[in-house]
């Protein structure tokens, strides 16, 4: 039989083996194929700790649904492998997900300040709340609405994630904002 066939025909027999709850049978699977998935997984997503996360949940996923494995429409390498680019992909349009989330709201955010700043011109609430903010934070406004960057430009820039520029700078505009109303509030 050849090599291929053989390890196919093992693979499968392994496959039986974890439906009767073997783990030893999961210990020799896992030791095949990890390096394969975990390379998939990496190649996907371009991070090894999401990608080391998403393999382990495919080899949960084995012991606990190895019986709906069917030898006619996949290799056992071929199903696991669809296993971990579905659940990437998952992942990635999770972190879509979120990241538009997180957009909008950092949006919403700057629209709401632009107006508060516009309404209330008066250089020392702006100066007070800038001061308020962390370097990192003030240095994101600086370049965003100072210096007219967008959070993609600043981002590639100075090399930090996109992800993490808008955080900074919603946090920012939020710590701004509600140093701004209480400000004007307390002046009333």
């Amino acid at each position: 039989m050849p090599l291929k066939q053989q390890q196919n025909h093992d693979d499968t027999t392994l496959i039986a083996q974890i439906c009767a709850q073997d783990k030893v049978a999961l210990e020799q699977l896992y030791e095949r194929y990890v390096d394969k998935m975990l390379g998939l997984a990496c190649h996907l997503l371009n991070n090894k700790d999401d990608a080391e996360e998403v393999v382990h949940d495919v080899f949960i996923e084995v012991w606990y649904k190895a019986k709906d494995y069917n030898p006619q429409k996949a290799s056992v390498i071929g199903w696991m492998l669809l296993r971990v680019r579905s659940r990437c992909l998952d992942n990635i349009r999770k972190q879509q997900t979120k990241q538009k989330y997180l957009e909008k709201q950092v949006n919403e955010v700057q629209i709401q300040s632009k107006s508060g700043v516009d309404a209330y011109t008066d250089n020392k609430l702006l100066n007070k709340s800038l001061k308020i903010l962390s370097d990192k934070q003030r240095l994101i406004i600086d370049l965003n609405y100072f210096k007219g960057l967008s959070c993609a430009e600043i981002s590639h820039y100075y090399d930090i994630p996109l992800g993490t520029v808008k955080t900074r700078l919603l946090s920012a505009m939020q710590k701004m904002q509600k140093s701004i109303v209480n400000d004007v509030g307390s002046a009333k």
